[in-house]
């Protein structure tokens, strides 16, 4: 975490941006592969899957979103997902017990957290 008085990134917040920059775009080439060589054309994952849940206030999310779009657009994918606020979402929905920001592809986050059991905790 960044003090005040020193304003740049440190190394380890560049490391994890690179690195869930690279875990995004490793994700969504997969999504994309053929499931067998002689399969043409590629895979197109459906976009109506993505979902990018967040809260009010949440610091990470536009860095997030920024890493998100950029790796759609690495791959050719547009920019049209779902973008839920989790606190608007129902008690019962597992989606609103996963910090944000998360990003879930048919209801599996992209770095295999583990849905979060109903009910859970308020957020921190």
């Amino acid at each position: 975490m960044r003090s005040k008085s020193n304003l740049s990134p440190s190394r380890t917040e560049l490391h994890n941006n690179y690195s869930n920059r690279a875990n995004l775009n490793a994700f969504l080439m997969q999504l994309g592969q053929p499931s067998a060589p002689e399969q043409q054309p590629m895979n197109i994952p459906s976009m109506d899957k993505f979902v990018f849940l967040t809260r009010q206030g949440c610091v990470n999310t536009v860095t997030m979103r920024e890493s998100f779009d950029d790796a759609l657009k690495a791959v050719g994918l547009p920019l049209q997902y779902q973008f839920i606020d989790a606190d608007t979402l129902a008690p019962s929905d597992p989606r609103a017990g996963y910090g944000t920001p998360t990003v879930l592809y048919d209801g599996r986050d992209l770095f295999d957290m583990p849905e979060p059991p109903v009910p859970h905790p308020p957020p921190t």
